[in-house]
């Protein structure tokens, strides 16, 4: 600390008398500590945001097109808000995608904010399409629909009974509803629920994305 005084004296002009004053030199020591912690702060946030950027724009894209990312400030109840809005050139019904992953479309904008229908909205119904876990897995291109629960979930529904389901296959979309773009990717099987007595097949789904802790998403102008 005796160090730490006799440095800042020959920094500042001996004429300032309110260095003189230990108790006044004490503050402005932990306020010009206090702001070097905000820009460390800062510099972490941006270093993180930019390798956030690198590891979209390198991710292989099932879409073609310009992209703006944009932050994920909160979720609730399957909508994402994000800090993009009218100002920024951001319209309802643009498409939402993380490394080439489907995040949801725009279904609400403001000038300065906008939200995002997740997959695992209440009621949301996506077409799919069932893609093989493997090669040699099963379907190729079997149909379905992707509808979200009460509970946040992800069910696949609508598949006739003949069609063999296995998990980890991959759901992505068809293009069918004119919503989402055709061969986005959604979520994998997890759990098949089926019986010899419904018309369809369901299963359990998985998301590919882990919504709550995305930080940063790319809108699709």
């Amino acid at each position: 600390k005796g160090m730490l005084s006799l440095s800042l004296a020959k920094i500042f002009p001996a004429q300032n008398s309110s260095l003189a004053n230990p108790v006044i030199l004490q503050s402005k020591i932990d306020y010009l500590v206090l702001e070097n912690a905000k820009i460390v702060a800062e510099l972490n946030q941006l270093r993180e945001e930019n390798e956030g950027l690198k590891k979209q724009l390198k991710a292989p894209q099932a879409l073609s097109g310009k992209f703006m990312p944009a932050k994920n400030i909160s979720i609730v109840a399957g909508l994402m808000t994000l800090d993009k809005g009218e100002s920024d050139g951001v319209k309802e019904g643009m498409v939402v995608v993380s490394e080439g992953v489907l995040v949801g479309r725009l279904v609400s904008v403001t000038p300065y904010a906008s939200r995002v229908k997740l997959p695992t909205y209440e009621g949301n119904v996506i077409k799919v399409k069932i893609l093989p876990a493997s090669p040699a897995g099963g379907p190729s291109g079997e149909k379905g629909v992707l509808k979200g629960t009460a509970e946040g979930r992800l069910i696949l529904d609508e598949v006739l009974q003949k069609v063999k389901l296995d998990t980890d296959q991959v759901l992505v979309t068809t293009g069918e509803d004119e919503l989402y773009p055709a061969d986005l990717a959604v979520a994998r099987i997890e759990k098949i629920v089926s019986d010899d007595v419904s018309i369809y097949k369901k299963a359990e789904l998985k998301p590919l994305l882990d919504y709550q802790n995305l930080k940063l998403v790319m809108i699709r102008l």
